[in-house]
């Protein structure tokens, strides 16, 4: 590791010589140089004096000195230039006991930063030499049950790692406490999982763990619900529908609109959201509820929820005793771009929703030739009027919301085609000026 050119690391070095206090640097910083990555945060264990050395360090660097938590779980947190530092007290004064209370042992590591000796008690370099995420003790789970998304998020974004076997029994263990904790920070590291380069791994985990099942059992449900009488459709979904969803995501087709992270984290999520919607016997309108207790942004409350409604829409389409291209067409026009995530969806889903391989093939096949043939004008119609045209032939008393359901008329018939111009646009108007 080559750390001594790091302007922060020589400052600190500076501050514990001077004072006399050895200070470590810890956790995942130490844990991503061993990878190979590219560490940015960076936590550090004090000798003591955590607070004082923290301060004087924020004065240097012209950061800003935070406080978190409370006592006895205080730490201090400095902020510059898009880095977060954090600094803590070590346990009674001893390394040690920190680093046994830490997650994993790959993130129970420290450097010493004045004599870059490394401290591994819990053998993590060995685990990271051969990619096992292991809990530091049975304890580690049971007292932060957010350890659980944690280990699943490095599952997914750390190639190759594995997770040990009595790891993953107390995660499985454990993971009904998932609900006691602050959904914020399930979000973050949801969010996170999301960046990686396999978020299909990601979500197996969080269904084959149970935390998924748990969390929304507790925001569905307002009983009791046996777990285990939906393993069975779990297990399914894992084999069969999560497969066909990340090879439809994955496809020349997709690829490039599905590779945003935003679009990727509103596909697997709303995967997830129907599946358990339609085990948990719940309406769609409870998932804006879900998400907004999940802590998930407001963009991404509307944009999840819009995918969601979409797919069920589309699923709706194809139940249809004929594939319907005008509906199509308006299902293309009505949800832009995002059309993609959801055909992406209903071609993993349409079993589960009940529609047949051949009624999912032909809804898919029409409407992949209406977007061939037509999506420019679909995805872009020009505005043939406005406000002030509606106005003019209804009457300037019209309230905005009728002018409004004119507009939103004149856009859906421009989808399916019987609009073409303005003059037909404005033709319409006077013919339903009475209407």
């Amino acid at each position: 590791m080559v750390l001594e050119k790091d302007e922060r690391i020589s400052i600190l070095r500076k501050i514990s010589q001077r004072k006399r206090i050895k200070i470590y640097l810890v956790g995942g910083f130490i844990r991503d140089c061993l990878l190979g990555r590219l560490p940015v945060d960076m936590d550090y264990i004090v000798e003591k004096d955590a607070e004082k050395i923290a301060q004087e360090f924020a004065q240097k660097i012209r950061g800003k000195f935070i406080i978190m938590g409370k006592p006895p779980k205080t730490s201090y947190r400095v902020a510059a230039r898009g880095n977060i530092i954090d600094f803590v007290d070590a346990v009674d004064g001893i390394l040690v006991n920190d680093l046994s209370k830490r997650d994993f042992t790959i993130n129970a590591i420290s450097l010493e930063i004045n004599s870059w000796k490394l401290f591994d008690p819990f053998k993590g370099i060995e685990d990271i030499d051969n990619k096992i995420i292991r809990e530091v003790s049975p304890q580690s789970l049971k007292d932060d049950p957010i350890r659980i998304l944690r280990a699943v998020r490095y599952a997914a974004t750390i190639e190759d790692m594995k997770i040990d076997d009595e790891t993953y029994f107390h995660m499985v263990k454990e993971s009904p406490n998932i609900i006691d904790c602050a959904f914020e920070r399930f979000a973050e590291e949801v969010n996170k999982m999301f960046l990686s380069f396999n978020p299909h791994r990601g979500i197996t985990l969080l269904i084959r763990t149970r935390l998924i099942a748990n969390i929304f059992c507790s925001l569905m449900s307002e009983k009791e619900f046996n777990m285990a009488s939906i393993e069975q459709d779990e297990d399914k979904f894992i084999r069969e529908i999560l497969p066909q969803i990340k090879n439809a995501s994955e496809s020349e087709e997709y690829r490039d609109i599905l590779r945003p992270f935003e679009k990727a984290k509103a596909l697997w999520i709303s995967a997830l959201l129907i599946f358990y919607l339609d085990k948990f016997d719940s309406h769609i309108t409870k998932i804006k509820k879900i998400l907004k207790h999940m802590r998930f942004s407001a963009k991404d409350v509307s944009r999840i929820y819009n995918v969601v409604a979409g797919t069920l829409e589309l699923c709706d389409i194809a139940k249809e005793e004929i594939v319907d291209d005008d509906k199509l067409k308006l299902f293309i026009g009505k949800w832009g771009k995002d059309f993609v995530v959801m055909q992406n969806l209903f071609e993993g889903l349409y079993l589960l929703k009940g529609i047949s391989e051949e009624k999912k093939k032909k809804t898919s096949e029409r409407l992949a030739s209406i977007f061939i043939d037509d999506g420019e004008r679909l995805l872009s119609p020009p505005n043939l009027v406005n406000g002030n045209d509606v106005k003019k032939i209804l009457g300037m008393d019209e309230s905005g919301t009728k002018i409004g359901m004119v507009l939103k008329k004149i856009r859906e018939l421009q989808f399916i085609g019987r609009i073409k111009n303005r003059e037909e646009a404005l033709e319409f108007i006077r013919k339903n000026a009475g209407t």
